[in-house]
């Protein structure tokens, strides 16, 4: 049976020294774009997104899902070359 709010991602997870330069870049285009605003993601939440699996994951599919990436994964280097926003 699927576990209420559980989500399942791929996700590649910057190193510590990324984190603290994207919180830095995000608080200050926070502070230009809504002053008021009170709360940022940690930084140690952030992440890119490679692909959604979905929402209320059985354990059985994780454990599934996390076997398939062991077996086949290894560490990947990847260099973001621009970065933007946008407000809709």
């Amino acid at each position: 049976m699927p576990t209420a709010g559980k989500r399942l991602f791929i996700a590649l997870m910057p190193d510590e020294a990324v984190r603290v330069q994207l919180h830095a870049a995000a608080r200050d285009l926070a502070i230009r774009t809504n002053p008021q605003r009170k709360r940022m993601i940690a930084p140690e939440n952030y992440h890119l997104t490679l692909q959604f699996l979905g929402d209320g994951i059985s354990a059985e599919q994780e454990a599934a899902v996390r076997q398939a990436l062991v077996q086949r994964g290894h560490e990947v280097h990847a260099q973001v070359g621009c970065s933007g926003y946008r407000i809709d």
